[in-house]
């Protein structure tokens, strides 16, 4: 698998493709200074595998490289950010 970022000034994805296909996806946008990370997609055979995690983790590290404040606009990443700190506060 492979995930590679398309972004400019509006805003991005991050796109997971394996075998030239597009496998999952996390897009954001900016908004008044900040990243809204608003939606993620992952192909229906292939969900919970753990896809959406690897997109949003390598949108994570971009995101920690890049400074951005990051707003979790989608439900999904929202609950995987809160996992994550609850994990950590332990």
């Amino acid at each position: 698998m492979q995930v590679r970022h398309i972004g400019n000034d509006v805003g991005g994805t991050f796109v997971a493709q394996k075998a030239g296909r597009r496998i999952g996806e996390l897009s954001y946008v900016h908004r008044d200074g900040r990243v809204v990370m608003n939606h993620t997609w992952v192909d229906p055979r292939l969900r919970g595998q753990g896809l959406a995690g690897e997109l949003l983790t390598t949108a994570m590290s971009v995101a920690q490289t890049e400074q951005w404040d990051v707003v979790p606009e989608c439900s999904y990443i929202r609950h995987a950010l809160r996992v994550s700190s609850d994990r950590s506060a332990t």
